[in-house]
């Protein structure tokens, strides 16, 4: 009967250990995070406001977990008021075995040209149905933008928005692949 009760009270201890040793942030165990968003060196919880100050590069990441065989979706959200949208089942990582990939979006500013180029990675991930990719263009200071698909020869072409809120200065586009993008004037 001694043995019953030391292996219970053994039990009883180390199970709970275990989870909470389990459960911390570093652990495999560790609860996953519905919505990371994160921009620069601070965590966002709200999109901008036009009174917060923030320096470019600015990027965002968030990690896409594989659950069953589907990968979860989810939003990053840039501190300049971008933002990046994937549906659950939508993503297509270049190597889907993993059980998750960290997905970075990155803005940066380019003053002489007066533009925001934007870029992914990792290189390879595939959206179906697309990812909703919303670029805020109010840091250009102008009322009407353009936007360009970079090739991987560094060209600028041309693209048509899915939408543009000249209101709010965005431009929607729905993005099937990772590729390089630039907003700017015509």
């Amino acid at each position: 009967m001694n043995l019953v009760k030391q292996i219970t009270t053994l039990v009883l201890i180390t199970i709970p250990i275990y989870i909470f040793i389990g459960c911390q942030e570093q652990s495999p165990m560790a609860p996953i995070p519905s919505d990371e968003r994160i921009g620069g060196q601070e965590i966002l919880t709200k999109p901008k406001k036009k009174d917060v100050s923030y320096t470019y590069p600015i990027w965002g990441k968030m990690n896409f977990y594989n659950k069953n065989g589907i990968w979860q979706g989810g939003t990053i959200l840039l501190s300049n008021g971008s933002k990046f949208t994937v549906e659950t089942g939508a993503l297509t990582p270049p190597y889907p075995l993993a059980s998750s990939v960290y997905v970075t979006v990155r803005a940066d500013l380019d003053s002489q040209k007066n533009e925001i180029i934007v870029s992914f990675t990792p290189a390879g991930c595939v959206f179906s149905p697309p990812a909703e990719l919303i670029l805020d263009y109010t840091d250009l200071g102008i009322d009407i933008a353009t936007l360009y698909y970079i090739d991987e020869n560094g060209n600028y072409i041309q693209q048509s928005p899915d939408h543009i809120d000249y209101q709010e200065k965005t431009i929607t586009i729905y993005i099937d692949h990772f590729s390089r993008y630039a907003i700017g004037m015509d």
